[in-house]
């Protein structure tokens, strides 16, 4: 009601305002979720995309691992190719055990940790 009183000139001028202020809260609300934003890029850019690029080698050296199982089980394989077969499975062990390594501190989620953990004791497991 008191809206009606003021005449058009500084009822537009109330408005005007109103909207102006509700505009730079918006614009303030927005920067607040950038922040946010590039916090969240930059946890992806250092932890997630190197945790996905080691387990990408990770998995590679298991293919690799069973390519060479399947040589040295082979009986019509040469010799000089088991040897081959075993240098290269000695070293995808390897491999996977540093890939490990240096995947461990990316990992910051308890249940990641716990997968981790699994996966270390199960990779253990099968080397003993």
């Amino acid at each position: 009601m008191i809206l009606r009183k003021l005449n058009l000139a500084p009822r537009s001028a109330l408005c005007f305002g109103f909207f102006c202020l509700m505009i730079i809260a918006l614009g303030i609300i927005a920067l607040k979720q950038t922040s946010s934003l590039k916090d969240s890029e930059s946890f992806v850019e250092t932890n997630v995309v190197p945790s996905i690029s080691i387990l990408g080698i990770i998995d590679r050296e298991f293919v690799s691992i069973r390519g060479s199982n399947a040589r040295l089980r082979n009986p019509v394989e040469p010799a000089s190719r088991k040897t081959q077969a075993l240098e290269e499975l000695n070293k995808a062990r390897v491999n996977i055990q540093n890939s490990l390594t240096n995947l461990q501190p990316l990992i910051v989620t308890p249940i990641g940790k716990q997968k981790i953990d699994e996966l270390s004791k199960s990779l253990a497991s099968y080397q003993t």
